[in-house]
């Protein structure tokens, strides 16, 4: 286990060699990220990063954390704040898992991921969150009978991004603890946005823990607004409000969904059709409509 809280430190072994995937989590004490501790490093295709915020948490060497960094903050400064302490990261892995700790995803989860993210060589990706999850988007909740969909929105929650990606989103991190406007940004990033950001539903994750009481709450207790934060950003970079879109995917079947307003049908139809499913937050009647003209003649 490496402590970043001072310094960077070498790993115990210099013939230990670098996974090609790295899971980084700002955590605190009420983390829910248990799935992911005590897992045989040489059985899973992924490191484990553990960027600590509460003072008052600790970890056994036993728990097969690779990297434990010690940063007070948000998520995303704090994040800034170990690729800082520990720059080599940036080049030793192809992909990374930037996930809040409040997601209860198990250590086979983040295998499947990382193998279907390099797999359709995706850009910028997330899992689905679960029907039954508390949500910000509703276009990020699983959709039945889909693989995956091609998004231009992947939110901030539990983002996986490429090298390339991450290097070229990573100075926006730098003054922001709630990211918000980030990703509103990051889908310029990437050279085949039409085929390389996505939403997997074949995986889905639960998100449990109700919206904005955590994050949100420390920060007003130190006097930072994250609207404000968002939209001294998202002004710099004369960035528009982003309404997430799905305009094509991929069936569990296999079969491929290329048309918006197919894209509007089917989904607005699995969502009725698992509405009972939906217990973080409720659609409405009326949510259903505007979500189907939405997704259909939205501008990207």
């Amino acid at each position: 286990m490496i402590d970043l809280g001072a310094a960077s430190i070498a790993r115990d072994s210099p013939a230990t060699v670098f996974k090609r995937n790295l899971v980084l989590s700002r955590v605190g004490k009420d983390h829910r990220l248990h799935g992911l501790l005590g897992i045989d490093p040489s059985v899973r295709n992924w490191d484990l990063a553990f960027s600590i915020y509460d003072e008052n948490l600790q970890f056994q060497s036993d728990d097969c954390i690779d990297y434990v960094h010690h940063a007070k903050g948000g998520k995303w400064d704090g994040i800034y704040a170990f690729f800082q302490a520990y720059p080599e990261a940036l080049d030793a892995y192809d992909y990374f898992w930037l996930v809040d700790d409040d997601i209860e995803a198990t250590a086979s989860q983040v295998d499947s991921l990382f193998r279907y993210v390099s797999a359709h060589a995706f850009e910028i990706a997330q899992p689905a969150l679960t029907l039954d999850s508390y949500y910000s988007h509703r276009l990020t909740l699983q959709c039945p009978k889909f693989a995956h969909r091609y998004t231009n929105f992947v939110e901030l929650m539990l983002p996986v991004l490429s090298r390339t990606i991450l290097k070229q989103a990573l100075p926006l991190f730098r003054d922001s603890r709630s990211g918000l406007g980030i990703d509103w940004m990051w889908y310029r990033f990437a050279s085949r946005p039409h085929e390389s950001v996505a939403i997997i539903d074949f995986i889905a994750m639960p998100h449990r823990r109700p919206l904005n009481r955590h994050l949100r709450g420390r920060m007003k207790l130190d006097g930072v607004c994250a609207m404000e934060e968002r939209a001294s950003l998202v002004g710099a970079w004369q960035q528009d409000r982003v309404y997430p879109i799905a305009f094509a995917g991929k069936r569990l079947t296999g079969m491929a969904v290329d048309s918006r307003f197919n894209m509007s049908f089917d989904m607005t139809r699995a969502y009725w059709s698992a509405r009972g499913l939906m217990s973080g937050k409720h659609w409405r009647f009326v949510d259903y409509l505007i979500f189907a003209f939405r997704q259909a003649f939205s501008k990207p």
